[in-house]
This record gives structure tokens, C-alpha cells and sequence, in this order.
């Protein structure tokens, strides 16, 4: 990709996330339109130890509902919300002719980790028990998120094997942060050399798990960074990275780990993208070229 001067100025901004989070999380409400039509999914309310998660359902145009998809957001745990994601989750309804159900979990710094992690897990063995008594199988249950949303997805198929709670049967990743220390070159180059010119910087990521992990322990555990957990007996696994992607090497990382582990995976590196780009106008092309491929994964016997 050649290096875009907008691209890379924008990138050069240095905008202090730590200090600014907030008004980050407005910025990020109006930059992030979708090319797919927006809908508004149905708003739902889940009362769990006296506390109420909201969750949205984005059903498809066919109506059908025999398979489910749940739905963790990005946003490197401060940002994103349903109505930067409301386009790209219908958008996924319909291409791949299935429920979407999207966790409204709360964001840190108020709220730190795991409160985040927590919501989205305490909701998603909720559903698994509800779907499962509506006669689903587990095997009709995919578990799907983006970025902070992918790290969300792999820490919670880790917990429902440590707690026996429920059986994830498959999970997709994309562009999943998967690490809390990235220092190493050798381990992740491409954190280096994509970490300052293509939108999403290293200084950006770090700033995120500073405002997400408020405790010292906290940077070092699996639930934080699953790239470091036992990977055994993991759900089948699509990841998906991009090549400009300062966290792409996160997502190959993780798909040796998962194959040394015996876990069966499929990698995918969409060439000439950036972090972020299933949210993107630009991305057209290559959001339909994604759908494509979890499509042909979910669906795969």
C-alpha cells in the first residue's frame, strides 16, 4: 500500500486518548459510517445479579433466525458502541442469513477491566442457556468480535472451558488484540513497522490498555492476554488480520498457538487494509470479501 499523505497525517495527530477519551468516543461515533444500509437493531434488556445489560438483535432480511451469531464490539475497550456497529451487524444478518445478537457492555476507564469482559460473558452463558432451551445446538452458536470485541471472543471461549459453563463450538476473531505487551520486534514486527502511519498507532493500543487495565497484575494474566493462556481444547477458529494492521501479528501469533495446541484454524490476511476496515466506506470491496469468507466457515461441516 503506498502510504496515503491523509492517512498519514491523521495518524501523526498524536491525539492523547488518555486525557481525551470521551470526546475520542464522539469523534469515533461520526467518523465510522458503514456502506451497508443502517438499521437499528432491536434493544433488549438482561437482568443479571441485579444488574440490567442491554443487548441488541439484528435479524435478517429473510427473517430466518436458525443459526445466531453473538457479537462483541471494538474499540480497544473505550469506544464503540451499537450505533457505530449498527450497519456492519446488519450487514452480517443479512449476508449471512442469521440472528446478530450485540452484548452493550460498559467501557472503561469508568468502568475497568473485567467489568467490560464480565457483561459480555455473564450475557453470552445467559443466551447459551436460552438458545439451547429454543432448541438450538451448540454448534448453531458462533461467537464473532472485532479488535477489543475479537480479545473479548477468545478470553470468553477460554472461560467457558476453565468454568464448564457452556461449549463454544466455533468462534471468529478480527483483527483481534490478543497481547498486552508488544516490546518484543521479533514476535510482532508488525507493531513497529504499521504502528505509526496507517491510522491506528501503537501509541493508540497502549493508550487503550492503560485506560482498560488499571492494575499491574492485570496486564499479565490470560483473560487479558489470551496469547498467553493454555490454548487447549479451543472452539474451531477463523481469524481474520489486515496487512497494514499493527496488531496483525497478534492474529498470526495466535493461529500457530491454536494449531500447536490441536485446535483447528483458518488464517486470513485481507492484503492492502488497515485496522478497523469492516467499518469503513472505503473498505466496500474487501467487507464483502470477509463476509464471504465467514460465511463459507460458519457453514463449513
Amino acid at each position: 500500500m503506498k502510504k496515503k499523505p491523509l492517512i498519514k497525517f491523521i495518524s501523526h495527530l498524536n491525539f492523547d486518548i488518555k486525557k481525551n477519551y470521551k470526546l475520542y468516543r464522539k469523534v469515533m461515533e461520526i467518523v465510522y459510517a458503514h456502506p451497508f444500509q443502517k438499521q437499528t437493531g432491536k434493544k433488549q434488556l438482561i437482568t443479571i445479579k441485579d444488574r440490567e445489560i442491554p443487548i441488541y438483535l439484528f435479524t435478517p432480511k429473510t427473517r430466518k433466525q436458525e443459526k445466531v451469531i453473538l457479537f462483541y464490539h471494538g474499540g480497544g475497550f473505550v469506544s464503540g458502541s451499537i450505533s457505530s456497529y449498527n450497519g456492519f451487524c446488519q450487514a452480517l444478518a443479512d449476508a449471512l442469513d442469521q440472528l446478530v445478537i450485540v452484548t452493550d457492555y460498559r467501557l472503561a476507564p469508568e468502568f475497568p477491566f473485567p467489568n467490560g469482559l464480565q457483561d459480555c460473558y455473564e450475557v453470552t452463558e445467559y443466551l447459551y442457556t436460552y438458545l439451547k432451551k429454543q432448541g438450538k445446538k451448540e454448534e448453531d452458536i458462533t461467537l464473532m468480535g472485532d479488535s477489543a470485541g475479537g480479545n473479548f471472543t477468545a478470553v470468553i471461549s477460554l472461560m467457558a472451558r476453565d468454568q464448564k459453563a457452556f461449549s463454544v463450538y466455533q468462534q471468529v476473531l478480527l483483527y483481534p488484540l490478543l497481547e498486552t505487551r508488544h516490546d518484543n520486534a521479533l514476535l510482532f514486527p508488525s507493531f513497529f513497522t504499521n504502528g505509526n502511519d496507517y491510522l491506528l498507532t501503537n501509541k493508540q493500543v497502549d493508550d487503550y490498555l492503560h485506560l482498560y487495565l488499571s492494575k499491574e497484575e492485570d496486564w499479565d494474566q490470560d483473560y487479558t492476554a489470551p496469547l498467553r493462556a493454555d490454548l487447549s481444547n479451543q472452539p474451531r477458529t477463523l481469524i481474520v488480520t489486515a496487512q497494514y494492521d499493527p496488531l496483525r501479528d497478534d492474529g498470526k501469533n495466535y493461529t500457530k498457538k491454536m494449531k500447536k495446541y490441536g485446535n483447528e484454524v483458518d488464517y486470513f490476511e485481507v492484503p492492502e487494509e488497515l485496522h478497523g476496515f469492516l467499518l469503513r466506506n472505503s473498505s466496500r470491496k474487501n467487507i464483502q470479501l470477509v463476509l464471504e469468507k465467514i460465511n463459507l466457515f460458519i457453514n463449513r461441516k
